[in-house]
């Protein structure tokens, strides 16, 4: 499993939101709904936005249920993390500083990007010396053919060392 810790300062995820009920295995039609309402000057208005890491449109989750439980509801985004202004139809989420896990990944999509959160909470986290800490998780999608059906993924979650690490 590729990984890395990143320190990043704080800084604006800007984009839409919605709330969608989480979905563990395929694609999620709440989201997949969303995402296809968004208009082309939209994609183009939030991908212009992007001017730090990570670069490019994210899928964002945030304000997960601690449980985790499938079914419960969690704020979704489409956004850009950046140091520009908020245009006027877009929301703003302000992101502390933090130290990130960015786990990365290749291969069919859902099932390769799905596979980086069971990997990290019951393999990474165990193995090291981090923990999750509450926030946005981020997820880059960068599709590697034309019918969007693979790619290569990072999943940024933040983190924290553990006290007794």
């Amino acid at each position: 499993m590729d990984y890395r810790i990143v320190e990043k300062g704080a800084f604006t995820l800007v984009g839409l939101r919605t709330r969608i009920p989480l979905i563990y295995e395929g694609v999620n039609p709440t989201a997949a709904a969303f995402v296809e309402q968004i208009g082309e000057e939209q994609w183009t208005q939030i991908a212009d936005l992007s001017d730090q890491e990570p670069h490019g449109v994210l899928s964002v989750h945030d304000a997960i249920s601690p449980s985790r439980d499938e079914g419960t509801e969690l704020d979704y985004y489409v956004a850009a993390a950046t140091t520009e202004a908020v245009p006027a139809d877009f929301e703003a989420l302000e992101v502390r500083e933090s130290t990130w896990l960015v786990l990365e990944s290749s291969g069919e999509f859902p099932a390769a990007l799905q596979e980086l959160w069971p990997k990290a909470f019951r393999e990474w986290f165990p193995a090291n010396p981090y923990q999750s800490i509450p926030g946005p998780e981020m997820v880059l999608t960068e599709y590697t053919d034309d019918e969007q059906t693979s790619g290569r993924y990072e999943l940024w979650i933040p983190v924290e060392k553990r006290e007794n690490a």
